[in-house]
């Protein structure tokens, strides 16, 4: 009999939050990838603060998974592809939050990361429901290039939107809670251990992650959720559509920010304070009731998925993008 979820959740609750406050504790004490407000012109937050939510949540997530998940799941080529990208792309995060990697340097190492685990582990996306019937499946070579663009798009996702206390994280909850009742529903037993230990890692990092933050997630564990969200939502099944569902408003605000940019004349990838949730909070919105908006429209549209019928979604997804375009026009009244 498999583990109740819920203790697989309580479990993760309890080794991320000690985790990540004696983290916070040996990175005062040794000055290790703390953020310096000082040093940067675009932080909002004022006093120096650790960065150490990459190594709190893997460790976490390592533990809980080698605890309760069962040695014969080990085995499957995609959950050993899930394990290894997961620690490369944290370990990666984590030396930028240290060194300080250019950006430049940080994506070909995502790319070739994404890339190897992809092809060597065959974490594919083999087909796509139609909306007008049937399924469209797709050549090896196809399902790849899909898989890796997806992959990078929805790690550097939660690595924008990672801008204020707990947004990437409550996200990231979001998408665990709506894909693991799927996966309890369709009887994905390792795939529902996989989510719940992530949902419990999630919720223990929260409140030291919540403002006013002991901790930031970093770039180690703003593409250690991308990355497992990703990868998770091929692994359940190619449950794209659910997860464009709950990420839509942030791809669509990114989208919107590059556009802006482009319009400047700017560089896409230039450092701003543009993105929607700084937006909301120039409205005078705080940052809690800020998390709670986006966080609170990514989980409710990611519950309409639950119907698991192709063309809903795909209306789902309409709506999502008419309410997305109205606020972020919203945000942008003067």
């Amino acid at each position: 009999m498999l583990t109740s979820p819920l203790l697989i959740v309580a479990t993760g609750f309890g080794l991320s939050l000690l985790l990540s406050l004696g983290l916070v504790q040996f990175a005062r004490r040794t000055g290790f990838a703390m953020d310096d407000p000082a040093q940067h012109t675009r932080r909002i937050h004022r006093a120096p603060t650790a960065r150490i939510g990459g190594l709190a949540l893997l460790l976490a997530y390592g533990l809980a998974l080698w605890w309760f998940l069962p040695a014969g799941m080990w085995q499957n080529q995609q959950v050993q592809g899930l394990a290894v990208g997961t620690l490369l792309i944290t370990l990666l995060g984590v030396i930028d939050d240290v060194r300080s990697l250019s950006g430049r340097v940080k994506l070909v190492g995502e790319l070739l990361i994404i890339s190897f685990v992809v092809i060597h582990f065959e974490l594919l996306v083999p087909y796509a429901n139609n909306p007008l019937g049937g399924i469209l499946r797709f050549p090896p070579w196809f399902s790849a290039a899909i898989s890796i663009i997806w992959i990078m798009g929805t790690t550097n996702t939660l690595n924008f939107i990672d801008g204020i206390d707990g947004l990437a994280t409550s996200v990231a909850i979001s998408f665990a809670i709506v894909v693991g009742i799927v996966a309890l529903l369709f009887d994905q037993a390792a795939l529902a251990i996989i989510l719940a230990a992530l949902l419990g890692c999630c919720l223990g990092f929260l409140p030291v992650n919540w403002h006013r933050a002991r901790s930031f997630l970093g770039d180690g564990g703003a593409m250690f959720l991308g990355f497992t969200i990703g990868t998770l939502s091929i692994l359940s099944g190619a449950k794209l559509a659910t997860t464009l569902l709950v990420l839509g408003l942030p791809i669509l605000d990114i989208l919107n920010t590059f556009w802006v940019r482009f319009r400047r004349g700017q560089s896409l990838f230039t450092a701003d304070n543009e993105h929607l949730h700084y937006r909301l909070i120039r409205k005078g919105l705080s940052t809690g009731q800020t998390v709670l908006v986006i966080a609170g429209i990514s989980f409710g549209f990611g519950l309409l998925a639950l119907a698991n019928n192709t063309t809903f979604k795909v209306i789902s997804l309409a709506v999502l993008l008419v309410v997305s375009q109205l606020l972020i026009l919203w945000s942008q009244r003067r």
